[in-house]
């Protein structure tokens, strides 16, 4: 395990957020893992290498975002990803995601083996 205990500020936010996506993700990928396409599949459709790129994604986007947040330079950084919000995206923290997020709990375990 990487030793995280001298990190702080960003970096350590950084690998918080990071993890806990990455976290999230696992239950789309390897065995036992969730298909939304295919949910009597027992396998997930993210392979290890489609997750090692995924998580460097994650953890650069991520580091960039909470680095930029506060610089007036990059002001059209975070204007461009507001702008990618779209209607059908349920706000963060609001009863909408947790339903969202609830109803894809209930269609792993119905749909799918142990996972």
């Amino acid at each position: 395990m990487r030793d995280v205990t001298e990190m702080e500020g960003d970096e350590l936010m950084t690998w918080i957020i990071s993890q806990a996506i990455r976290n999230e993700l696992e239950m789309f990928h390897g065995g036992g893992a969730l298909d939304p396409e295919h949910p009597e599949s027992d396998e997930g459709f993210i392979t290890d290498k489609q997750m090692r790129a995924l998580n460097i994604v994650i953890r650069r986007t991520v580091y960039e975002a909470l680095r930029d947040r506060d610089d007036e330079e990059n002001a059209a950084f975070c204007a461009f990803q507001l702008n990618t919000v779209h209607d059908y995206m349920e706000a963060p923290g609001s009863p909408e995601l947790e339903a969202a997020y609830r109803e894809l709990e209930v269609t792993m375990l119905k749909d799918g083996p142990e996972r």
